[in-house]
């Protein structure tokens, strides 16, 4: 079988069985089972696969048929162009969340830290380490620390940080959000699961059966663990700290009372993602 043979196949077998996207989707699986980039899928077309190729693509493709996600089945996520390994033991990267790497480096840039001190920066909820590695390789002189309640999470972590050279640069702490922090932080950005208890209940089966609940349960209201950030923050910061939090759809007019009583001195900002959804939330003056 010849690639552009396989990739029609492949289109064809997902788009019968209702998986979106399915054109990206064949392509990502056939890249993968042939060795190839994305640019030799159209460049070398005429490329025969191998027999041991052609099998490893039909069991990939058995899989995604059965709602595995693909970011499993590859081991791979790209986000904030750079990509990272990914399996079913932390929440796969969306592309949302890449506002809160987007915001927290854009803070930086603008902001220059007391002389002779260092931007200390703490990803809170770490999973796959997407946001603090993301920080990292597009700003070299902060430090950061990546926290996470998931010690199999922050084995997947560890990896990235050492694939994309980044492990003597980010200090990864196991326990429960900013409890494991021992130094007062700069800026605190977290993506922490926010799906309410009854979006739980009719999750796509990609997400309902093979991501860690742990990763996306949020509670009644989906602010649960939010909640618990907050509350955790005195003592645990600089007066001018930035803290950003990713949030889901509406979940900004539930937060912002709780976080003007918490901190009647803040300034609080909303940001909204591409589909117009108020997505991030930015704390800045949440004195203790």
């Amino acid at each position: 079988m010849i690639v552009k043979n396989a990739l029609y196949q492949t289109k064809e077998i997902l788009l019968a069985r209702g998986i979106q996207d399915d054109y990206k989707e064949a392509e990502l699986l056939v890249c993968h089972a042939a060795h190839i980039s994305m640019t030799q899928l159209y460049t070398a077309p005429e490329k025969e696969l191998s027999e041991q190729e052609v099998l490893y693509l039909e069991q990939m493709v058995n899989r995604r048929l059965r709602h595995e996600p693909s970011a499993y089945i590859v081991n791979n996520c790209a986000f904030y162009n750079s990509n990272f390994y990914i399996d079913n033991r932390v929440l796969i990267p969306r592309p949302e969340t890449e506002l809160l790497v987007e915001r927290t480096i854009d803070i930086i840039k603008k902001s220059s830290p007391s002389v002779g001190s260092q931007f200390v920066i703490a990803d809170i909820g770490t999973g796959s380490g997407a946001i603090a590695g993301s920080i990292a390789l597009h700003l070299p002189d902060v430090r950061i620390y990546a926290t996470d309640i998931s010690a199999q999470a922050l084995q997947v972590a560890r990896w990235n940080f050492y694939r994309l050279g980044l492990n003597n640069r980010i200090i990864t702490l196991e326990g429960n959000l900013l409890e494991p922090l021992d130094e007062k932080i700069n800026i605190i950005v977290a993506n922490l699961p926010y799906v309410t208890e009854d979006e739980m209940m009719i999750l796509a089966p990609e997400s309902k059966i093979f991501e860690p609940p742990i990763a996306l349960d949020g509670g009644k209201d989906g602010l649960k663990e939010i909640r618990n950030l907050l509350y955790q923050i005195p003592g645990k910061i600089y007066p001018d700290t930035c803290i950003l939090l990713e949030i889901g759809l509406g979940q900004d007019k539930i937060l912002c009372p709780l976080i003007h009583k918490l901190f009647p001195e803040a300034v609080v900002s909303i940001f909204s993602d591409l589909s117009g959804i108020n997505r991030v939330i930015e704390i800045y003056g949440a004195t203790n």
